[in-house]
């Protein structure tokens, strides 16, 4: 459990969420340095792909790893595990994602 509110409190603050409407699609992502991180998120919530590493880019001078999720069921399993822990303006923008579609 504590994983998971983990697992929620990284994504609000470092989570993406994006929409494309042309294949009805939901992708949560975070990119970040951390390998650890992403796979700590990926096993508490037990969903996603991490790929990697890509760059370094711009000033930064570390490689970068991204976690994602865009598959529909693992999206909502995603979403329903962190559901309790995320704030409104994080909800919000899920809702909002889920009416485009």
């Amino acid at each position: 459990m504590t994983e998971i509110i983990w697992s929620a409190g990284f994504f609000e603050g470092d989570g993406c969420i994006s929409v494309s409407t042309n294949s009805r699609q939901i992708r949560l992502s975070i990119e970040q340095a951390s390998l650890e991180r992403l796979e700590r998120i990926q096993s508490a919530l037990g969903v996603g792909n991490i790929n990697g590493p890509h760059g370094p880019y711009g000033i930064s001078k570390l490689a970068r790893y991204t976690w994602s999720v865009n598959r529909k069921k693992d999206v909502k399993k995603a979403m329903n595990l962190m559901w309790p822990y995320l704030g409104p303006t994080t909800r919000q923008r899920l809702r909002d994602c889920l009416d485009v579609l």
